[in-house]
């Protein structure tokens, strides 16, 4: 029976490979008239709208699918403050009266077709200022597939990316394949103007297919940017998420929890929490001299039954004073006395539950995007002012979960994030089996 299943199971993933495949070819197929035309890139219209301030400059990329540019203009409105020269890449046709409104925020507007998505509209630009003689100090990337939060973070961001010593900073990272986000980067300008960044951009093909944008944009560019040996540095990545919950007490870590996905939330009350008690408990019951461990603070270390604690438990222990509790503040001042060996055991009972929960978030956060699978903490602890679109419809985060992370944004900047958000929808829940299959293996 084990043979047959495997058997079975190897029959599904090959038949699945064979589908997409014929699907990958046959979209390619379709698409070759467009990409052709697109091979010297073409715009709809390409206007110099104000003169140039200094020698820094961004690409951002508008969809207009995505309907009403209000969120992209908080974007637009930190670049001009930075005294950056914005080349808005609109991919499709904009109102008369929203394209207005943005060309008053920007350098130079840009409409073309939505030939090859964001990476399409990134290479037109791209080989059209480098055609044009442009030689920048710096030249910043965008799109609007994140939100933008206006404050005093977003203009430390663009500064960030304005004023690096890194020949490439990026917002984010993915270890999948490791490739730096395209979402929000900057890149030198002598890796700019390289002629490998120019012939980079001059072969990419700018179909529109979510894996190849991915494996020949994203991973392409990275992979190339490094062979070029570009020093890079990404703002919000797992190492500065990892000092900061290190500076946390234990009971703040596990606090933080919640704002991770649902799933993960779900595993750590169910697993990490269970096994962190379980650690605690080995070593405050190792033997200690006598006259140890007073016997109210043995009452406190008490965890409970083995196994997974019960909401019930979790509560006391958040309530309790908690000189050793999992959930508690470290030991007060007014604490019974230990004896030295005792308080060692204590201590380390708290850093091992906490190094525990801790490992288990950042091998969360870095399964793949860690901007979708880290968005709260990055925000919460680390102050990062984007949201990516797609988070409900991935399935990561629900609506509640949103609302409580972003808790501390102002009324109507909130509500606003929310709606975009929930109007994206959740794919997960209606697609059909086609566009299911599609999703579920990375297609849309």
């Amino acid at each position: 029976m084990r043979l047959i299943h495997s058997l079975l199971s190897f029959a599904r993933r090959r038949s699945v490979q064979m589908v997409l495949g014929c699907y990958t070819a046959g979209s390619k197929l379709l698409q070759q008239p467009a990409v052709r035309r697109e091979r010297r890139p073409r715009f709809e219209s390409d206007k110099v709208v104000a003169p140039p301030h200094g020698e820094v400059y961004a690409i951002v990329v508008k969809y207009a699918g995505h309907g009403e540019s209000a969120n992209l203009h908080v974007l637009l409105d930190a670049l001009r403050r930075a005294k950056v020269n914005t080349v808005l890449v609109c991919n499709g046709e904009v109102p008369a009266e929203e394209l207005g409104a943005l060309s008053q925020r920007v350098h130079r507007v840009m409409v073309r077709r939505n030939v090859g998505r964001d990476f399409g509209a990134y290479r037109a630009a791209t080989l059209s200022l480098l055609s044009q003689g442009v030689k920048p100090e710096r030249m910043l990337y965008f799109n609007d597939s994140l939100l933008y939060i206006e404050g005093t973070e977003l203009d430390r961001l663009v500064a960030e990316f304005i004023f690096s010593e890194f020949d490439v900073v990026g917002l984010g990272e993915n270890q999948y394949q490791h490739h730096i986000g395209s979402f929000a980067l900057s890149v030198s300008g002598a890796a700019f103007v390289h002629p490998e960044f120019r012939r980079f951009w001059q072969d990419y093909t700018p179909y529109d297919l979510r894996k190849h944008t991915i494996h020949a944009g994203e991973l392409g560019l990275t992979a190339m940017l490094k062979r070029l040996a570009c020093s890079i540095d990404v703002i919000y990545d797992a190492t500065r998420l990892a000092r900061k919950l290190r500076d946390m007490p234990l009971h703040e870590v596990v606090d933080a929890t919640r704002w991770l996905p649902y799933g993960f939330r779900r595993h750590v009350l169910m697993t990490v929490l269970g096994q962190s008690f379980s650690a605690r408990e080995l070593i405050l019951n190792a033997d200690v001299p006598s006259g140890g461990v007073a016997a109210s603070d043995a009452a406190m270390a008490d965890p409970g039954p083995a196994g997974t604690p019960t909401l019930g438990a979790l509560r006391s222990l958040r309530e309790a004073d908690g000189r050793v509790a999992l959930l508690s503040r470290d030991a007060p001042a007014h604490a019974a006395p230990k004896t030295s060996e005792a308080h060692a055991m204590a201590q380390s009972a708290q850093r091992l539950s906490r190094q525990l929960l801790i490992d288990h978030i950042l091998e969360h956060v870095t399964n793949g995007s860690q901007l979708h699978f880290g968005f709260g903490l990055f925000y919460r602890l680390l102050g990062c002012p984007v949201v990516k679109r797609d988070l409900f419809s991935r399935g990561l985060y629900r609506e509640h979960d949103c609302a409580d992370i972003l808790d501390n944004v102002p009324a109507p900047t909130r509500q606003r994030l929310l709606r975009d958000l929930i109007n994206r929808g959740r794919l997960d829940m209606q697609l059909g089996f086609w566009r299911g299959l599609l999703f579920r293996n990375g297609m849309l």
